[in-house]
């Protein structure tokens, strides 16, 4: 059975409904709600399955892993890479683009 495609309003009410979630949970004190609670709650709001959006909320928390194998660089080298181009902006200093690619 071939997948049906998400319209575009889904998207963005399933977005919409992620990131009101997420922050719920960030600016709960304690004691703090359940995820799944959170999600029921405001899946009735937006119209959306709960264990889609609870799906969704939990992808979205958990750490990105990238490394797939068609990187150049690994995430901590692209993160020290980055903190380096940050830092010579920071000074304002000009970078020529031998000194770029020698790092």
């Amino acid at each position: 059975m071939p997948r049906r495609v998400k319209s575009a309003k889904w998207r963005k009410d399933a977005n919409a409904a992620v990131n009101e979630v997420k922050n719920t949970y960030a600016l709960a004190l304690s004691p703090k709600p359940s995820l799944r609670a959170l999600c029921d709650s405001v899946a009735v709001k937006y119209q959306l399955n709960a264990s889609t959006l609870h799906s969704k909320v939990w992808r979205s928390m958990q750490l990105k892993e990238r490394a797939h194998g068609n990187n150049l660089l690994n995430d901590s080298q692209e993160a020290r890479l980055v903190g380096y181009f940050l830092a010579v902006e920071e000074l304002g200093v000009p970078l020529a683009k031998n000194q770029v690619f020698s790092y």
